[in-house]
């Protein structure tokens, strides 16, 4: 037969074990996400409501191989996106700038467009989309207030990278603006 004394004894040592692994998943999970903000905890102020901040642009950016030129950065807003396999990311990207400043993204990054252009045409190559993308449509784009629609008009660029990354890069001239809008999509292929 167990002794009574002996078994609450079990009992709260079990519970003590319990409250321990609780305490350690929540220091580990705290201490992530407040690494992915910075080290304060603070979120950044250029990410979209949607990213989940566990990963700092600079990691999402390092691991897609992409780079983002610093003339971009004052109007530069950002979405990291968990794929489902947890290390890779789905990058969004948005901002504005020059035509030096967008010609400075795609020749950085390697990007080219029908007909193997590498730098970005005047505002009469903008064209309506030739066919839509499943992730143009993705429920993220849409939270991001992402204007892709059929009325829309752009110059698109994209590349491989070494990383298995595909990009998508999506410029646009703003009328009555000497300013170009550029949408940047990467994700990890096979």
């Amino acid at each position: 037969m167990v002794n009574k004394v002996s078994l609450r004894a079990a009992k709260a040592r079990l519970g003590w074990a319990v409250v321990a692994a609780v305490c350690v998943a929540v220091v580990v999970a705290s201490a992530g996400c407040s690494s992915a903000r910075g080290g304060d905890g603070v979120r950044d102020p250029r990410a979209y409501e949607i990213d989940d901040g566990r990963v700092l642009l600079e990691t999402g950016l390092e691991r897609a191989a992409l780079s983002v030129p610093s003339c971009l950065g004052p109007s530069l807003k950002y979405a990291l996106v968990d794929d489902g396999f947890g290390y890779y990311y789905k990058v969004f990207l948005a901002a504005t700038g020059s035509v030096d400043c967008m010609d400075e993204l795609v020749v950085g990054n390697g990007m080219t467009r029908v007909p193997e252009k590498t730098r970005v045409g005047d505002a009469s190559e903008d064209k309506p989309l030739a066919f839509r993308r499943s992730w143009m449509d993705d429920e993220v784009v849409a939270k991001m207030g992402w204007q892709l629609g059929p009325a829309e008009k752009f110059q698109e660029f994209g590349v491989g990278l070494p990383t298995q990354y595909a990009v998508t890069a999506l410029v646009q001239h703003v009328p009555n603006s000497a300013e170009l809008r550029v949408y940047v999509y990467a994700f990890r292929g096979g």
